[in-house]
């Protein structure tokens, strides 16, 4: 299935229909996991830890028409398969798929020693950034592969917000 047959002597009728036509595109989506010891990395191996995003939760909207919102769970591998209309396409975070101020609410802390929190207007660039976003397009020769790297910090996790400020590991 694609959403453009392979072949080049499709008639006119088939090409005006395929704005109609839905593309399968896989999803991946991995994890950088920081190097967050004290002393250098024995081998690059150690320093480039990437994982996939395996069984969470994500959702998929088409940024034209934010009508049309999908949630969806990654696989043991970090993959989903979907069939999509040609647009371009937001992946985010299931934990995004709320209101901003309960996001904010479940996401911002109180400072304790060792961590900041940023200010509301982090929180709000945050919420509303995609973690990978996509065109499809009705000229696509399919299935669609899309490669999504999610980051994370050393002491903070994932939240781009809060800022560690104590000792380094030795």
């Amino acid at each position: 299935m694609g959403c453009k047959n392979r072949q080049s002597n499709s008639s006119v009728a088939e090409n005006s229909n395929l704005s109609n036509k839905k593309c399968e595109v896989i999803i991946s989506i991995t994890h950088h996991l920081p190097y967050c010891k004290g002393v250098a990395p024995q081998s690059i191996d150690e320093y480039n830890v990437i994982v996939p995003e395996a069984n969470k939760d994500f959702f998929i909207i088409n940024e034209a028409d934010s009508t049309f919102k999908l949630e969806f769970k990654t696989d043991d591998s970090g993959t989903f398969s979907i069939s999509l209309l040609p647009g371009k396409y937001c992946v985010k975070r299931a934990d995004k798929n709320t209101d901003f101020e309960s996001f904010l609410k479940a996401n911002k802390g109180t400072d304790s020693e060792y961590i900041i929190f940023g200010d509301r207007d982090c929180y709000f660039k945050w919420w509303s950034k995609c973690e990978g976003s996509f065109d499809v397009l009705e000229s696509d020769l399919l299935p669609k592969y899309e490669k999504i790297q999610v980051r994370s910090s050393c002491f903070t996790g994932e939240d781009p917000c809060k800022f560690y400020n104590g000792p380094m590991p030795p």
